[in-house]
């Protein structure tokens, strides 16, 4: 993708194979939704409900200790299990995301290479 699609357009068919974007419907590709600033665009409504729905953890989140281990915090298990890094390194419900980056960039230096050697005449 080269850009992330608007309120006004909000969708784009992405073809990974040629890594282009269309503002159409017909092709090869993935439908993707990619607006980036979303989250201004809901309404107060919204806002509301999320609000309240957080609420009930602002404690145990404003009472932490970013400084002090995760295992010596008395999180509730909600938080707990929503923290996704701490003191510089990712929790164990997230030690997944480096597996993946690892992928991504083997994934990123193959596609380096196949761009390379399709240059090289």
């Amino acid at each position: 993708m080269n850009e992330c699609t608007t309120i006004d357009t909000p969708f784009c068919l992405y073809d990974a194979d040629r890594n282009k974007d269309m503002k159409s419907f017909k092709g090869p590709g993935v439908l993707v939704c990619s607006i980036d600033n979303m989250p201004t665009q809901l309404p107060r409504e919204s806002t509301d409900f999320f609000g309240n729905l957080l609420y009930p953890y602002a404690l145990d989140i404003i009472r932490s200790d970013a400084k002090k281990p995760l295992d010596e915090h008395n999180f509730s298990p909600a938080v707990h299990g929503a923290i996704i890094a701490s003191n510089g390194k990712l929790t164990p419900n997230f030690e997944y995301i480096q597996e993946l980056r690892q992928l991504n960039q083997r994934s990123k230096h193959k596609a380096d290479n196949r761009e390379q050697q399709s240059k090289t005449v």
